[in-house]
């Protein structure tokens, strides 16, 4: 068994599994007027170090982490954010709060979560799983914790700070591909 690789050492280049796993979720949070996530070298690592025990034990199983987490088995890296964000289908705006569900969906447009850091391991054989982790943790459960951080598509979607860097690397362009299912080539 093998876990992805030197990828997940602090300081070390992203790659492009990660870059596309970011923004995949930078995309989405945009809709939902979040603010773009960092990548976190140490959720990284904390992420690869349960995505190779996972797959050690063939199961999926969150973590005892305190950071948020979502998980999910196959392989691509916008097929776990795509799969996750595609709950909001399961999600009622109008009554916000968790359900088992909707939990992935939620996760990945927490407003309040700021860094999120990935692992990925695989048998060699097709076998994927994947962890994603966020820091802060969303899914808080007090009252009025989800109608401050699950907003509509749409709602706010510049209700961020539009100077920061990584939010200009987002465009409509992007967001209209993601909408049509497609994906941006990379060049």
């Amino acid at each position: 068994m093998e876990g992805r690789g030197g990828s997940a050492i602090p300081g070390a280049e992203e790659s492009h599994f990660e870059r596309d796993f970011l923004s995949s979720h930078n995309v989405y949070r945009k809709r939902h007027g979040a603010a773009p996530l960092q990548f976190n070298r140490d959720l990284c690592q904390s992420a690869q170090q349960w995505a190779d025990h996972l797959l050690s034990i063939r199961t999926l199983k969150h973590s005892s982490t305190e950071h948020g987490e979502n998980l999910y088995y196959k392989y691509s890296s916008n097929e776990p954010v795509d799969s996750w964000y595609n709950e909001i289908n399961n999600y009622d705006f109008a009554r916000p709060g968790f359900r088992s569900d909707t939990g992935h969906f939620t996760q990945v447009v927490w407003k309040d979560s700021k860094e999120v850091g990935v692992g990925v391991a695989t048998d060699g054989n097709g076998l994927f799983f994947v962890v994603g982790q966020y820091n802060p943790a969303g899914n808080i459960t007090n009252h009025g914790y989800f109608d401050k951080n699950v907003l509509p598509a749409g709602a706010a979607a510049f209700a961020y700070n539009q100077t920061d860097n990584i939010t200009d690397q987002i465009t409509t362009q992007d967001l209209q591909t993601m909408e049509n299912g497609g994906r941006r080539k990379q060049g």
